[in-house]
C-alpha cells in the first residue's frame, strides 16, 4: 500500500494547489488498482464536488464510507453533495455522522449549522455556530453565519456581537459587513448600517440593506437608485425589486400610476417564467362545495398583521370553508400558536423553496389562495405566480396591485375606492367588501387620560407613524399647521427616532419648514405594544402623513381617542385612515385639500370640548364599528370568495 500512498500524496499536492487534472487520474488509477481504499474514494468524491459534479460524488464518497465508517471528512463531503442536490435529509444525516465522528472537524459542525438555519427550526444552529467558530479560529464565516441566523430568528443585538466577531478576523468580509448593517438598521442605528454597508463590495445584497438604511434615514432617492441599481446588475433576484416597491409610496413626486406602473413591471419582468412552471388545477369544479381556502403568510408572530390576520382565522365560518395556513415563521411564539390552533391545517414554509410550497399547495387541492401582505419582507409572493391555487386573492397588502397577472381580485372597501380609480392600477380585479377592506383585534385597552392640552397649555399634535413616510410634503404640511395653531408642539415617535444621527436630519428638515426645536420632541420605540398604546395620552390630535397615510397608527390613535387628521390620497395607500374614519363615523376629520387639512387641524385644536368627546365617544365607536365585527367581515369575505369560486367554476355571479 506504501506506492498507493506515496500516489495519493502526489495528487493530494497537486490537488491543493488547484491542479485537478493531475490529481484526478491518479486517484482514479488507485481505485481501479485497490478498489476498497476508502481515501481515494474520498479524494475523488472531492474532486467531483468541486468540479460541479455532486450525483457523481455521491457514490464515490458512500463508497468511501462503507470501506470507513469513521472517516469524518468522506461523511462530510457525502453531505455536502447531497445538499448540492437539495436532499436536505440525507445530508444532515451525513453531517451528524461526521461530527459524530470526529467532534473536531469545524467544518463538519459548520455545515450542519449551516443546513439547520436554513432549515425548519434555525435556533438549533445557534450552539453548532458557536463550536464551529471555536473549532476553526480563523475562519470568519461560522460568525458570520452565527448572526445571519440570529438575524432570521429576530435576534439583532446578539448578530451584531457576532458578526463583530467575524469582522474581527477578517475585517474586510463582504458577507459580514452586508449582514451587521441588516443588524445595525434592525437596532434603530441607519446611519450606522448606511456607513457599514458603503464599506462593502457592490452585490444586490449590499446595495438592497444600504437602500433600506437610507430610506430609513429619508434618502429616498439615494435609496431608490440603490434599488435599481441592484435590479440591474441582477435581474433575477427580486429582494431589491420588493423593497423599490414598498419604497416609492412614500415618495413625493411618485404619483399612483406611476407607482402602480413599478408593481407591474415586477410581474413582467419575473411572472413569464414562473407562470410556465403552473399545472393544472386539481381540484373537482363544484360551484356550491365547501371551500377549501388558504393564506400565505410571513408575520403571524408578534407582527402587526397578527391583529389583522388572527381573528379572521379564528372567525371563518367552517361550514362554508376549510382553512389552511402556509406560514413562514422561522421563529414560532406564542401567538403563532395561538394562529395555528385557529387553522384546521398548518404548514410551516420558511425552509421550502417557492416551487416546493407551490406545489404543496397544489397538492393540498387548495381552491383559494389569499396573499395579505404585498411586497413586504419575506412575502413569498412569487410563490402565487407559480399559479397553486385557481383563484388567488391579495389581501391586506399595502399596495396599489400585486403587479401579478396570476392574482384574480383584490380586496377593498367603498373608501378605499372612493372615486372608482382603484380598478386603474389593478392588475386584479377590485372586490369590495362593504363593510370594509380589513377588521382589526385590540388586546390591550390602556386607560383613556383626559386631552394632554387640558393640564399642558398648550396642544400636542403628533405622528407615530414611520419616519419613512416623513415626506417633505408632510413636513411642510405639518408645519403650516403649527405656525395656524401658536404655542402647539409636535411629537413624533418611531423606530429609529431616537438614533441621534436620524434625529438630526428630522430636526434639520423640520427647521427648514420653520419649526424650531423648542416645538419638537423626537421619541423612539416604546417596549411592549401597551406601553405604545398608553403613550398616546400624550397626543391631543393626530397628524397623518402623505402621500403614504397611517395604518395601524392611525387606528392605535382612535383606540385611545386621539383624533386623526387625515388627507386622502389620489393611491390606495394615501387612503387607509379615510377608511377607518369612516366606518366609526368620523368622516369630518378627513380632508380632500390642504387647506381643508390645515383648517380641520387649525380647528380642533381651538375645540378643547371636541377633543375631550373624541376621548370619550372613539374606543366606544371603534368596538361597534365593521373594524370590530369579524364575523361579519368574515361572512362578506366568504361570499366574495364564493363569488370568485362560482366564476371559476363558470357560473353566472349577480
Amino acid at each position: 500500500m506504501s506506492a498507493f500512498d506515496d500516489a495519493l500524496a502526489a495528487a493530494l499536492a497537486d490537488h491543493r494547489a488547484g491542479r485537478l487534472d493531475q490529481a484526478e487520474p491518479v486517484y482514479r488509477s488507485v481505485i481501479a488498482a485497490c478498489p476498497d481504499h476508502a481515501e481515494a474514494h474520498h479524494l475523488l468524491a472531492v474532486v467531483c464536488l468541486q468540479r460541479g459534479k455532486p450525483a457523481e460524488a455521491i457514490p464515490l464518497a458512500q463508497r468511501a464510507v462503507e470501506l470507513a465508517p469513521d472517516h469524518a471528512k468522506a461523511w462530510n463531503t457525502l453531505g455536502n453533495a447531497r445538499y448540492a442536490l437539495a436532499d436536505l435529509d440525507g445530508a444532515q444525516q451525513a453531517f451528524r455522522r461526521a461530527f459524530a465522528a470526529d467532534p473536531t472537524l469545524g467544518d463538519a459542525a459548520y455545515n450542519l449549522a449551516t443546513l439547520l438555519a436554513d432549515g425548519p427550526d434555525p435556533a438549533t444552529s445557534i450552539e453548532l455556530f458557536e463550536q464551529a467558530a471555536k473549532l476553526s479560529p480563523a475562519d470568519p464565516r461560522p460568525l458570520n453565519n452565527l448572526g445571519r441566523a440570529l438575524l432570521r430568528l429576530g435576534r439583532a443585538d446578539r448578530a451584531e456581537q457576532a458578526l463583530r466577531r467575524a469582522l474581527d478576523r477578517a475585517p474586510a468580509f463582504a458577507d459580514s459587513l452586508v449582514n451587521l448593517g441588516q443588524a445595525l438598521h434592525k437596532l434603530g442605528r441607519p446611519a450606522e448600517a448606511v456607513a457599514m454597508l458603503r464599506q462593502a463590495p457592490k452585490s444586490p445584497a449590499q446595495l438592497t440593506n444600504l437602500g433600506n438604511a437610507l430610506e430609513t434615514l429619508g434618502e429616498m432617492d439615494q435609496a431608490v437608485a440603490c434599488f435599481r441599481e441592484a435590479i440591474s446588475l441582477a435581474p433575477e433576484v427580486a429582494l431589491p425589486h420588493h423593497s423599490l416597491l414598498v419604497t416609492l409610496p412614500f415618495m413625493d413626486g411618485v404619483n399612483a400610476f406611476e407607482v402602480a406602473a413599478e408593481f407591474k413591471r415586477f410581474g413582467q419582468m419575473r411572472e413569464p417564467a414562473l407562470a410556465k412552471l403552473a399545472r393544472p388545477a386539481l381540484v373537482d369544479r363544484d360551484a356550491n362545495r365547501r371551500l377549501r381556502i388558504a393564506y400565505l403568510s410571513p408575520a403571524l408572530y408578534h407582527h402587526v398583521l397578527r391583529q389583522n390576520i388572527g381573528p379572521v382565522l379564528a372567525h371563518h365560518h367552517r361550514d362554508e370553508v376549510h382553512v389552511s395556513v402556509y406560514a413562514h415563521v422561522p421563529a414560532p411564539d406564542d401567538e403563532t400558536l395561538r394562529m395555528q390552533a385557529d387553522a384546521d391545517a398548518w404548514c410551516f414554509i420558511h425552509a421550502m423553496s417557492d416551487e416546493q410550497v407551490a406545489q404543496r399547495i397544489r397538492a393540498d387541492r387548495i381552491d383559494i389562495l389569499v396573499h395579505p401582505m404585498g411586497h413586504w419582507s419575506d412575502n413569498r409572493i412569487l410563490v402565487c405566480a407559480r399559479k397553486p391555487a385557481p383563484v388567488q386573492i391579495s389581501y391586506l397588502c399595502n399596495s396599489p396591485t400585486s403587479g401579478l397577472a396570476a392574482m384574480d381580485a383584490t380586496i377593498v372597501d367603498p373608501w378605499l375606492d372612493h372615486d372608482g380609480r382603484v380598478k386603474d392600477w389593478c392588475v386584479e380585479k377590485p372586490v369590495s367588501l362593504a363593510g370594509g377592506f380589513q377588521v382589526t383585534r385590540y388586546d390591550a385597552s390602556p386607560d383613556i387620560g383626559p386631552p394632554p392640552s387640558r393640564a399642558n397649555g398648550f396642544v400636542t399634535f403628533a405622528s407615530f407613524n414611520n419616519p419613512a413616510k416623513l415626506s417633505d410634503s408632510t413636513l411642510a404640511l405639518w408645519a403650516s399647521v403649527l405656525a395656524r395653531v401658536p404655542g402647539s408642539r409636535l411629537l413624533l415617535k418611531g423606530g429609529g427616532l431616537d438614533d441621534p444621527d436620524l434625529a438630526a436630519r428630522v430636526r434639520h428638515r423640520l427647521a427648514a419648514h420653520g419649526v424650531g426645536a423648542e416645538r419638537l420632541e423626537l421619541l423612539g420605540r416604546v417596549p411592549g405594544y401597551e406601553q405604545h398604546l398608553a403613550s398616546l395620552n400624550r397626543v391631543d390630535i393626530m397628524l397623518d402623513t402623505i402621500p403614504f397615510t397611517g395604518g395601524r397608527t392611525s387606528e392605535d390613535a382612535l383606540w385611545m381617542g386621539v383624533p386623526v387628521v387625515t388627507l386622502v390620497g389620489p393611491g390606495v395607500y394615501g387612503r387607509y385612515t379615510f377608511s377607518h374614519l369612516n366606518r366609526i363615523g368620523c368622516p369630518e376629520l378627513a380632508a380632500f385639500t390642504a387647506d381643508q387639512y390645515i383648517d380641520k387641524a387649525a380647528a380642533l385644536a381651538a375645540s378643547p370640548d371636541r377633543l375631550a368627546d373624541y376621548r370619550t365617544s372613539m374606543r366606544p365607536a371603534m368596538l361597534s364599528s365593521s373594524i370590530m365585527d369579524f364575523d361579519g367581515h368574515c361572512r362578506q369575505l366568504e361570499e366574495a370568495m364564493r363569488d370568485l369560486w362560482r366564476q371559476w367554476c363558470g357560473v353566472t355571479v349577480r
